[in-house]
């Protein structure tokens, strides 16, 4: 981990997240899907897909969560250190965010 990553993640163990309301989640033939509604539907290019740990924490996200909130339950569900959870939680906010699917609140 970089000193820059470190200096992130702390930033980020101090705030909430939650789902972007304008993503609907859906099953879909077998496919987790986020479809977009609202505004962000105008904005959003096609849909979001989400494997089975994205699925996980969509579904801790529905209410807000911190990044130390997920990671604990990540990290219990799929049977892994604290700190390989740390790092795959921290990338799928990191991603979930950039692309607006989650929120800070």
């Amino acid at each position: 981990m970089t000193k820059g990553k470190g200096r992130e993640i702390i930033w980020l163990l101090a705030e909430k997240f939650r789902t972007n309301p304008e993503f609907i989640y859906r099953e879909i033939a077998g496919e987790f899907v986020l479809i977009p509604s609202g505004e962000t539907a105008r904005q959003f290019n096609g849909l979001a897909s989400l494997n089975k740990t994205g699925v996980f924490l969509w579904k801790l996200l529905e209410q807000e969560r911190t990044l130390k909130e997920l990671s604990i339950a990540f990290a219990e569900e799929y049977e892994l250190t604290e700190e390989q959870s740390l790092e795959d939680v921290t990338a799928f906010l990191e991603l979930a965010l950039t692309r607006k699917l989650i929120i800070r609140s």
